[in-house]
């Protein structure tokens, strides 16, 4: 009987630590997320100027973001597992506009794509 309550005493502290993780991880890429997109908002119709499709995309990332972070905040982690795939495979923008975005970093290109590997644990 005391084993199986180490057992689930061990169990229920696995479980908060992977949960602490999650929410430690999911916040740093939002962070990450916001950093990289916050150029990217302007409305690009009132210059004429056709938007980019990483706008489109950072937009949708944004949403399921924001529908990660609420399930998050109401322990709905069926919803997390159903948009995080969402999220880590989200569509890449065409190789021109990643120069052209990539091309505004000038020499912090390699400090900017190192984001990419960032982890806050």
């Amino acid at each position: 009987m005391i084993s199986n309550e180490i057992e689930s005493n061990e169990a229920d502290e696995i479980k908060n630590k992977n949960t602490s993780i999650w929410k430690t991880s999911l916040l740093g890429i939002v962070a990450i997320l916001f950093s990289a997109s916050s150029g990217t908002w302007a409305d690009a119709n009132d210059s004429g100027i056709k938007p980019l499709v990483f706008r489109t995309i950072m937009q949708e990332l944004n949403k399921n973001m924001q529908t990660v972070t609420d399930a998050i905040s109401r322990g709905d982690w069926n919803q997390v597992a159903k948009t995080a795939p969402l999220i880590a495979d989200h569509p890449q923008p065409p190789l021109a506009e990643k120069v052209r975005i990539l091309s505004f970093a000038g020499s912090d290109v390699s400090k900017f794509k190192n984001f990419d590997n960032f982890l806050i644990l």
